[in-house]
């Protein structure tokens, strides 16, 4: 009698690296295929499962160029090493204080002086690389060139989860539902001693 059963789901794991060999903490990881998108941890490991021995991912990290790759379960460490783009070895060659030619690279800065009483897990230099690497700006905001802050309330559990999240100051719908995604979707949180479990984030567009 012939039995059949479900293909196993398969486990790969990765390191998101800078040329120099340097892990990039929370880059950005699309998976076209299942229309989802995850990111690298602090420790800028990837964990990801499939049902295929193979995933196609397009890995993002701002500074880098984008990385269609593919991800084979069974090996220890996939290892997905990104290039700089030319407009971040440019900037580095800026003097400080002088604008650059090609002109600064659109993406939303997170202000993190609005949060009193709860800070990220994993501090703020990594949140920060977060909501760079993760926060989907769409075309019609990049377009428009939009510019303001959205502030987003929330409360902070036990376990470092989100409840209650909602803005708090709005700049545009688009703008609200893109912060909203990143801030839901994103690393946990961890109530500072003696303080209330609430805060918020500000993000500036």
């Amino acid at each position: 009698m012939n039995i059949s059963t479900a293909p196993l789901d398969r486990k790969f794991t990765a390191q998101i690296l800078a040329p120099d060999g340097s892990p990039l903490p929370f880059a950005n990881i699309h998976i076209p295929d299942q229309n989802m998108c995850t990111y690298a941890d602090a420790k800028r490991n990837v964990r990801l499962i499939s049902s295929d021995s193979v995933l196609q991912v397009e890995i993002k990290s701002a500074g880098f160029i984008s990385q269609n790759v593919t991800l084979r379960s069974g090996i220890a460490q996939n290892k997905i090493m990104l290039t700089e783009e030319v407009n971040a070895l440019k900037a580095k060659t800026l003097v400080a204080g002088k604008s650059a030619a090609f002109g600064p690279t659109r993406r939303a800065l997170l202000v993190p002086d609005s949060v009193i009483d709860v800070e990220p897990a994993d501090g703020w230099n990594n949140y920060d690389t977060y909501i760079t690497n993760n926060l989907s700006l769409t075309e019609d905001i990049v377009q428009k060139k939009i510019h303001g802050e959205v502030e987003i309330f929330f409360e902070v559990q036990s376990n470092g989860a989100l409840a209650n999240i909602k803005i708090d100051k709005s700049l545009c719908e688009e703008c609200d539902e893109v912060e909203l995604r990143a801030v839901r979707e994103g690393p946990r949180w961890k109530i500072k001693k003696g303080k209330k479990a609430t805060g918020k984030v500000k993000v500036k567009f």
